[in-house]
Order: C-alpha cells, then structure tokens, then sequence
C-alpha cells in the first residue's frame, strides 16, 4: 500500500515541463471605421481614408455606412464623399 502512494506521489509531482514564450505582437492601428448609424459595433477599420471609402462605395447598395476617424483621444466624422 505505501508502494502505491509513493508511486502515485512521485508520478503527480514529475512531470513534463514545458516552457511557453510569448513574443509581443506589434498592434496595428486602424485609424478609420466603417459603420452602419444603427448600429454600435463597426463592420470594419482600415489605415487609410482611401480603403475605407472603397468598402463603403463597395456596400453602398446594401448599407448606409458612415466613415469615422479615430486619433488616440478624439472620434471625428469623416464627412461624407458624395
């Protein structure tokens, strides 16, 4: 009997050990949002104005999306490209 608690304490405390690491991911920064006025998720963000106006143009049919800047502290609204 205590041969199989020795062995079930030696075989709880040895084990396998591995080592994770991690690297830091660079963040991208989507500075524009693509979204739909009734909603309050955004359908999508880009980095330049430019793709962002050509998803909207893209789902023009389909929604009526508002284009919003975001710099660090502040939300502006792009105005619209008619």
């Amino acid at each position: 009997m205590k041969k199989i608690i020795l062995a079930i304490v030696l075989a709880s405390t040895v084990g396998c050990r591995t080592q994770v690491e991690y690297r830091e991911i660079d963040p991208v920064i989507y500075e524009y949002y693509v979204i739909d006025p009734s909603l309050d998720i955004p359908d999508a963000y880009f980095e330049t104005l430019d793709e962002a106006q050509s998803y909207k143009k893209q789902f023009a049919s389909n929604h009526d999306y508002v284009i919003v800047k975001f710099d660090k502290y502040h939300v502006y609204n792009v105005a619209p490209d008619n």
